[in-house]
């Protein structure tokens, strides 16, 4: 069983980012997650470097590590 099926019920991602949904939308984005392993991947590589840069315009650097990843 691979990493993305042993998430918690509560998992702090999918928590912090629908706060304001119901319980059903919730658990139809960890259903999403869950079978789109690379959504956290992408996610934890981009603040990776966000925190290793440090950049002065994080919206700048975050619409540029973006659209690098559409040029792969």
């Amino acid at each position: 069983m691979s990493s993305t099926q042993n998430l918690p019920k509560e998992d702090p991602l999918i928590r912090s980012a629908t706060a304001d949904m119901s319980q059903a939308q919730r658990d139809e984005l960890r259903t999403y997650v869950r079978e789109h392993p690379e959504i956290r991947t992408i996610l934890q590589d981009f603040v990776a470097n966000v925190l290793a840069d440090k950049p002065d315009n994080t919206i700048e650097f975050a619409k540029e590590y973006f659209s690098s990843l559409n040029q792969e």
